[in-house]
């Protein structure tokens, strides 16, 4: 009876430790599982570190492209800055020309003028002297002075 007893409650504590078992192994799953989704986002983590870097190298190619088309627009300018510089001294060197024809131009206005005047008054004058002379008979002084031009007279 003793041994039977011995032999139960040494199976009570065999139940007792195996029940004290599962929750330890419980436990023990718990524990990986988290250790688990621990490794997961540290995979996570180094996977966005790994895109950033990427995007930050994209991000570095498309300056370096941008900065290589500001060159490029650049150098076209630069290229025709020579160009550029020989109109305005074509421009800058026929200032002076264009200076003298205006010159030319505008000291010719008052004689244009006087001209004019006196071709109007020469005008008014021949046709005055046009109808007395047609009274008297004579040759009007317009037509005499258009023969006198031409060799006629």
């Amino acid at each position: 009876m003793v041994i039977g007893s011995l032999e139960i409650s040494s199976k009570v504590i065999h139940m007792v430790i195996g029940s004290l078992e599962i929750p330890s192994k419980v436990i023990h799953m718990v524990i990986n599982a988290f250790w688990i989704s621990s490794k997961v986002i540290h995979m996570l983590i180094r996977v966005l570190e790994i895109s950033s870097k990427v995007m930050t190298m994209l991000i570095g190619s498309l300056e370096i492209s941008s900065k290589v088309i500001h060159m490029v627009i650049n150098a076209f300018w630069i290229s025709h800055a020579p160009i550029t510089m020989l109109i305005n001294a074509f421009w800058i060197s026929h200032a002076p020309i264009t200076m003298l024809i205006n010159a030319f131009w505008i000291s010719h206005v008052p004689i244009t003028m006087l001209v004019g005047a006196f071709t109007n008054k020469l005008s008014s004058e021949s046709d005055a002297f046009h109808v007395i002379s047609q009274r008297s008979g004579e040759i009007p002084v317009s037509i005499r002075l258009k023969r006198c031009l031409v060799g006629k007279i």
